[in-house]
């Protein structure tokens, strides 16, 4: 069988929860595909500039089959291989049909968001569907006075209308109207939305203009979806998986049925029909600490945090990244210099360096909340109880968990503010190699000892930066933000293991807590004196560890070093 094509869905199939970002299981299973000269092609109902930002900056995706098939679009050359569109003149008529009634309509053309400027400007107002906070509210949208107008003055044509959230009294004129138009096909009306695109629109076309391009046919072809609009390409394609998640009449149509989303389905398949991996394969690059087929290969683990720890990438994201982006989205403009001093303390020069993102969001509004400069300033700091009832009572602090609540709009504000530094991180952070030292000491233990990446930091950004660099190939599991603390995850793994040959490396003060609440031993890494630290991991520290030595005078001599190492007091409590 010669698949020269992955056709794959988005919504439902290949993103993760969030519906923003695709999983790292998933994402480097497309890329191993891509690498082995496979065209990996979106084939999605989505519109161009709501794609998720790991395919957006990806350009070896190349070919990009949007709004059901009403664009395809070389990304490459910026080809427009096929549309099929509303005219200028049917999208100014749909427009009049709902303009000016303050409903949210998302309008598709020339793979852009339009919207109304009154919408635009009071978003707070409006049903924003959770998974597109991100992408509307960092200001994608392009706002027009009345649709109407400028569709039919500009001479643009819509490929599709989403209207969110239409009042019950409204509903059915509306779709009335659109169906008397004679040019609107309506494939959803879930609920009180409305999703439509214009009735000459045939995916097939869209699909035949593609592989015509290519040079290819459905033998070529491995198609990935889970709802009815995918089902007609499976039905053609040589190799067809249904996710776990699909109804049963998509699944009938499958060759293949294959996890649920949520389990990097996706990653699975293509796995399995593309790479050649066993099923005993597969099943130990799942990620996540509920693991049930973990089976440690050696008698000693070895846990390592990543930022700061491994990579010298903590000034860079927050700094660069991370700071940058708390100013923007929480609107601390007028603060910012105090905002970065305090961000910097607390994330990079006292003992809370190394928390996760949301513990230290609500320790820096503590800290702005009590210094005398912005009390001067008499700035009103904004409210976020919601996030920091969530942050107390949620056991697991995630995107995926958040965006659960985003129809808050102080969550809301906090997914979107999650989302996009991550977003700016995968932008920004790449080319920063491991400390020296680092790749010797992963070399000398990879056939003595097991080795788990412990992290908050996000899974698609870890594994993106360890394979960058081919560290990946020393890792038995990774475990990051996605799942739950260094504590939990410690906890999962470290039981398979006598305590005395489990270590955890880490760089701040809560992966030495994480270490002693799990009763195993800690080699810290000094912010500032990473060389260092690795040499003498290298030199003695890690032979200790395998030699069954490392507990008693040497560690405790180490981690009274570390204790001292970090300040508890901001330094303009100093002056």
């Amino acid at each position: 069988m010669d698949i020269k094509a992955i056709l794959l869905d988005f919504d439902g199939t290949v993103l993760q929860r969030d519906q923003v970002y695709i999983s790292p299981r998933n994402m480097n299973a497309l890329q191993k595909a891509i690498q082995k000269g496979i065209e990996v092609i979106p084939t999605t109902g989505r519109v161009e500039d709501m794609f998720p930002p790991q395919i957006e900056a990806d350009r070896s995706f190349r070919y990009w089959v949007t709004s059901n098939g009403a664009r395809v679009v070389d990304r490459l050359t910026g080809e427009i291989i096929y549309q099929s569109l509303f005219t200028p003149e049917e999208s100014a008529e749909i427009c009049r049909i709902f303009e000016n009634q303050n409903i949210y309509a998302e309008i598709s053309a020339n793979g852009l968001v339009y919207m109304e400027k009154e919408i635009c400007d009071h978003l707070y107002k409006y049903p924003v569907p959770p998974h597109h906070v991100w992408f509307v509210e960092m200001g994608r949208q392009i706002p027009v006075e009345k649709p109407s107008e400028f569709f039919l003055q500009s001479g643009i044509g819509i490929e599709k209308v989403n209207l969110y959230g239409v009042p019950e009294e409204k509903q059915q004129k509306i779709i009335d109207a659109l169906k008397a138009t004679n040019v609107v096909d309506i494939t959803e009306g879930a609920g009180r939305d409305i999703q439509f695109f214009p009735k000459r629109l045939d995916r097939k076309n869209a699909l035949d203009a593609l592989f015509k391009r290519l040079g290819i046919g459905y033998e070529n072809v491995m198609a990935i979806g889970d709802s009815d609009l995918d089902a007609p390409v499976m039905e053609k394609a040589a190799i067809s998986v249904a996710m776990g998640n699909a109804p049963d009449r998509v699944k009938q149509k499958a060759t293949y049925v294959a996890s649920p989303y949520y389990e990097d389905g996706v990653g699975q398949a293509i796995e399995k029909f593309i790479l050649n991996e066993s099923e005993s394969t597969i099943r130990i690059k799942e990620h996540g600490i509920s693991l049930c087929n973990y089976k440690p290969k050696h008698s000693f683990l070895v846990c390592i945090d990543s930022d700061g720890c491994v990579f010298d990438t903590m000034e860079i994201k927050h700094k660069e990244c991370f700071c940058p982006v708390t100013i923007e989205i929480w609107g601390l403009q007028p603060i910012a210099k105090y905002v970065r001093e305090a961000w910097e303390y607390s994330n990079l020069y006292s003992r809370d360096r190394g928390r996760s993102r949301f513990h230290e969001i609500i320790l820096l509004f503590d800290l702005l909340e009590e210094r005398e400069e912005v009390k001067k300033y008499g700035f009103r700091l904004p409210d976020i109880t919601p996030l920091r009832n969530w942050v107390k009572t949620s056991p697991v602090l995630n995107n995926e968990q958040l965006a659960r609540y985003a129809q808050d709009p102080v969550m809301r504000r906090a997914l979107l503010w999650s989302l996009e530094m991550n977003r700016r991180a995968a932008k920004m952070v790449y080319g920063i190699p491991p400390f020296p030292g680092v790749r010797e000491c992963l070399e000398y233990l990879h056939d003595k000892a097991d080795i788990v990446i412990v992290s908050a930091t996000p899974r698609e950004a870890l594994e993106r930066e360890w394979n960058e660099h081919d560290l990946m190939r020393y890792v038995h599991l990774l475990c990051g933000q996605e799942d739950g603390s260094k504590k939990e995850c410690i906890r999962a793994v470290c039981k398979y293991y006598d305590l005395d040959h489990v270590l955890m490396i880490g760089d701040a003060p809560g992966d030495l807590e994480a270490a002693r609440s799990n009763n195993i031993l800690f080699y810290p890494v000094l912010p500032g004196n990473e060389l260092a630290s690795w040499k003498e991991f290298l030199e003695k520290g890690m032979k200790l560890f395998l030699e069954g030595t490392y507990k008693g005078d040497y560690e405790k001599s180490l981690i009274n070093h570390f204790g001292s190492y970090l300040p508890e007091v901001p330094p303009w409590k100093n002056k």
